[in-house]
């Protein structure tokens, strides 16, 4: 990527690449308080992406925003954010998105007390009642599967069934089920399913509409996808 370094690439800050995340960080995303010392998955692949565009460290400033503000155009302060941001289906006049980092895989949520009687055994679904939300790729997974589960109009729907007892399990993208999971610590995830055949969500990094940055950000995702970074990190 020649042209793809802190010499040619028009930054916030001069010879900075400034990241930005959201005011609010949580595992397994960001640990920690300071997203500049993270360890989490979006910290890690922050980090990987700075340092393939030649931005080491001391040459990475980190800002924390309000997402829902920066999705709806409001990108001053920053190059690149990244805060589990899925792109819309039709696109965006207001924004450029990198690459897919993170394929969103659907999870097992179950009750706790379940999950730990597994011992890590992977349970029969076909003996269980599991949930899954309308139209769904883990509704798609749980017929695949030989599964016809309850089908719920939203994940809240979901969650609030399986805490009560509806269910015996729940089908969620993991992301999701990993936020029930702390919200209710009577619930637990056992673990995360293969994907099936169609393509899944993704995550991607956000840019300013028609950054000069984008096309470098998407080729140093894509080179961390090709080398198994992004497998690895997953």
């Amino acid at each position: 990527m020649p042209d793809c370094n802190p010499n040619a690439l028009a930054t916030h800050t001069p010879g900075i690449l400034t990241i930005a995340t959201g005011q609010t960080l949580s595992a397994p995303w960001f640990t920690g308080q300071d997203p500049a010392t993270s360890d989490g998955y979006e910290a890690s692949i922050a980090r990987d992406v700075a340092t393939g565009l030649g931005y080491g460290s001391g040459r990475v400033s980190w800002v924390q925003v309000d997402t829902q503000q920066a999705v709806a155009g409001s990108t001053a302060r920053f190059d690149i954010l990244i805060d589990q941001v899925r792109e819309p289906q039709s696109g965006s006049d207001l924004l450029d998105f990198s690459t897919g980092y993170y394929a969103i895989t659907d999870a097992l949520l179950m009750p706790k007390q379940a999950v730990d009687a597994l011992a890590g055994k992977v349970p029969d679904l076909t003996t269980l009642r599991v949930g899954a939300i309308a139209g769904s790729t883990g509704e798609s997974a749980a017929h695949q599967r030989g599964v016809t589960p309850v089908i719920f109009a939203s994940s809240v729907d979901g969650v609030t069934a399986l805490n009560g007892g509806s269910v015996d399990a729940l089908l969620l993208p993991t992301p999701d089920a990993l936020s029930a999971s702390r919200s209710l610590t009577s619930l637990a995830v056992f673990g995360q399913l293969s994907p099936g055949q169609w393509q899944p969500d993704q995550f991607h990094l956000v840019l300013a509409k028609d950054s000069p940055l984008t096309p470098c950000v998407t080729a140093a995702v894509d080179r961390l996808r090709i080398e198994g970074t992004v497998d690895a990190l997953t």
